[in-house]
Order: structure tokens, then sequence, then C-alpha cells
């Protein structure tokens, strides 16, 4: 499953002499253009579940069995906090668990649809063509 515009791959200074080069193109023939930036450093942490589910079920079509299952997988997860002699277990309701083999595809599911929905509002607000550059470090 992979994105035909992620250049993940490749250094900073490439993927920033690129976005120079689409910009500089896009300038001279009089195109508007758009960058925007995302630190994807605590990404992983910041995916609410609910959102998740929903997006696996209505945007990909994912059978409501799967969403059940992935939804009870993290449903029964808690964190264990410890301070002294006390402690509590919180429950984990944010983020793709760490070291779990299906973190990075629920990741992917989520950043392609991030990368849509960004596409398709750029499209509906200025009725025009638009075009994306990834680069994931």
């Amino acid at each position: 499953m992979g994105i035909p515009y992620q250049f993940g791959h490749i250094c900073f200074q490439e993927a920033l002499h690129c976005l120079r080069s689409a910009l500089t193109l896009r300038r001279h023939q009089s195109l508007k253009s758009y960058v925007l930036f995302i630190d994807l450093v605590k990404v992983f942490d910041s995916i609410q579940h609910e959102v998740l589910y929903k997006m696996l079920f209505c945007k990909y079509g994912l059978p409501e069995s799967l969403v059940d299952v992935i939804n009870k997988l993290y449903n029964s997860s808690y964190i264990q906090l410890s301070l002294g002699k006390i402690m509590e277990s919180v429950p984990y309701k944010t983020g793709v668990q760490q070291g779990d083999n299906m973190a990075p595809l629920l990741f992917l599911f989520v950043m392609q649809a991030v990368i849509q929905i960004l596409k398709d509002a750029l499209q509906a607000n200025q009725n025009t063509d638009t075009s994306q550059m990834i680069k994931a470090d």
C-alpha cells in the first residue's frame, strides 16, 4: 500500500530542493501554491481512537467486525502508573500502541485520510487542481 507521491527515503535537503523547484515552476506559470508542514514527532500518540474507528469503517469501508476487533484491542488497554507505592491504571484512549504490528498500518490509514481531507478542502475553496509532495522523516 504505497503512496505514489511519498518520498520519505530521501534526505531533507533533496526534499527541500524539490519543493523549491516546484514552487519556482508554479510561480513562473502564475499558479497559486500552498505549503503545509506537519510535525509528526508525536503523531502516533495523538490519534484519537474514536476518530480512527469511524474513519476505518466509514471512509475505508473495513468490515464492522474487523473495526470491532481493533476497538476491543484498544479499549482493553490500560497504562499502569506508579508513584512510590501508589499504583493507578488509566485507560489508553489516544494514540496507536507502540510495538503493535498493526500500528504503522493504522497510522498510514490516518495520514492518507488527512491528506485527502486537505486536498478536498483546497480544491473546494480554490476551485483548482492540487498536488502534494509528502516527506516523512
